[in-house]
């Protein structure tokens, strides 16, 4: 989805009126302090078909409630999942949630009251599992985390260590997603209509230099980059496909999960143009633009639906001989 040249003056005609206070209704501060992680929380229940996909594996590879019980670590769990999808599926397992952030745990505590399996919340850097000694877990699980990992080989380091001899590693990553391409239409159209201008010898230049940089979802998504990374600790055993979209009940809700991605990258052009209203005015334009184009909606009822957006899961084993 690209913009055509046309679509910019539109762009900016919205951008003007957001800073005259026109008819566009925007928050005051978009996404700001617990705001992401609440809208993450929301995001998370787009993405139950990948963790039923954890719960039927995680029934498959551990013990049964008759064979006993086993210790499960989700890594960078955010609010959650697959973690407490898996406890409360299998009552007879231990789980145990981490994050790096307070936030996401704090809202993954409040979803596991009713959950007495769910036995330990740490927040954990994924390169740097500290809390965790050596050989300490059955099975780890990891969804739609390495890709935002800085030193992905520290981490897969880290995920091994945890485990135990003879024990299984799920991970789940992106191979396309709608919702990406998206965010980056709407962060592109975004600097280009409101840029950042600097006054030099009397004349004003954009300054902007091109979008701020976003984190890749897909960053994984080259064929076999996941499983090679993967096959330096760990014997991939398989890799499951699949696919599913996102459905949003709103233009509002539609708005504030496919400008997630750029969350980061639109506050900081919002900063450095001074003109935060300009900036999400612009944003909203683009999005209702490319959703048009994608025939993403709005559909009759309002709603829209992103997608289909195509995951990979493996399933990797720590050689019994490891330490």
């Amino acid at each position: 989805m690209r913009s055509s040249p046309r679509f910019l003056p539109m762009v900016r005609r919205c951008a003007r009126a957001g800073r005259r206070g026109g008819a566009l209704v925007l928050p005051s501060r978009p996404f700001q302090g617990g705001r992401a992680s609440a809208i993450y929380e929301r995001q998370q229940k787009q993405n139950q078909p990948i963790f039923d996909e954890f719960v039927k594996l995680a029934q498959r590879l551990l013990p049964t409630p008759e064979e006993g019980s086993a210790s499960v670590l989700d890594v960078a769990s955010g609010p959650g999942e697959p973690a407490l999808s898996m406890a409360a599926a299998m009552p007879h397992i231990n789980v145990t949630v981490s994050d790096l952030e307070p936030d996401n745990l704090a809202i993954a505590k409040r979803r596991a009251e009713k959950l007495p399996n769910v036995v330990g919340f740490e927040v954990q850097d994924a390169t740097a599992l500290t809390a965790f000694p050596d050989a300490s877990f059955d099975l780890v699980t990891m969804s739609y985390g390495l890709m935002f990992v800085e030193d992905r080989e520290k981490c897969v380091h880290e995920l091994h260590r945890v485990l135990k001899p003879g024990g299984e590693l799920l991970l789940s990553y992106w191979k396309e997603m709608k919702v990406v391409t998206l965010a980056r239409r709407v962060l592109d159209d975004t600097v280009r209509a409101v840029p950042v201008v600097v006054v030099t010898g009397g004349e004003p230049s954009d300054a902007s230099g091109g979008p701020p940089p976003m984190p890749d979802p897909t960053a994984l998504a080259q064929q076999g980059l996941a499983e090679k990374l993967l096959a330096k600790k760990f014997d991939v055993a398989e890799t499951k496909t699949g696919s599913y979209s996102f459905y949003h009940a709103s233009a509002d809700e539609a708005f504030e999960a496919a400008t997630l991605p750029a969350r980061g990258a639109l506050v900081a052009h919002a900063e450095a143009t001074g003109d935060e209203a300009a900036v999400w005015a612009a944003a909203r334009v683009s999005f209702d633009a490319a959703c048009a184009e994608a025939g993403y909606g709005p559909r009759d009822d309002g709603s829209y639906v992103v997608g289909p957006n195509e995951w990979n899961l493996a399933i990797a084993l720590k050689s019994p001989c490891d330490k």
